[in-house]
């Protein structure tokens, strides 16, 4: 991991809250460690300044508190929300996933990205409500 920890991938402050061990079991911190080199190490290089974690891996008691989806990938440590470090740059950071990256799931919020791999790479976009 070059330009990302462990840490900020499974740093969450309502696990915090709520003391919920957010600890990845090993595949899911090998899963991390793909969704890194894979996507968010070449996404940062691109960008040429910070991408920051909103959520990485997320257990599934905190997946549920925070009303993740039943079957998310982030309880597998294989999706992340992101979002650059300069928000007007978000659309091009979208552009830059979907043209040249290796993606399972790319969801697009008005503040950040929803972005995941897996074995089958499906290349969904989904555009979310801007309320």
């Amino acid at each position: 991991m070059k330009h990302f920890t462990l840490s900020e991938l499974t740093r969450s402050a309502t696990a915090d809250r709520l003391a919920i061990d957010n600890r990845p079991p090993a595949q899911a911190v090998a899963n991390l460690h793909a969704l890194v080199a894979l996507l968010l190490d070449p996404l940062r290089d691109a960008m040429g300044e910070p991408v920051y974690v909103n959520s990485g891996y997320r257990c599934p008691r905190l997946n549920e508190e925070v009303n993740g989806a039943q079957h998310s990938q982030h309880m597998q440590g294989l999706a992340a929300d992101i979002r650059p470090a300069t928000p007007s740059r978000l659309l091009e950071m979208a552009a830059y996933i979907e043209e040249r990256l290796p993606f399972d799931q790319l969801i697009i919020y008005r503040d950040f990205l929803h972005v995941s791999i897996s074995e089958t790479l499906r290349h969904e976009i989904i555009y979310k409500s801007r309320k």
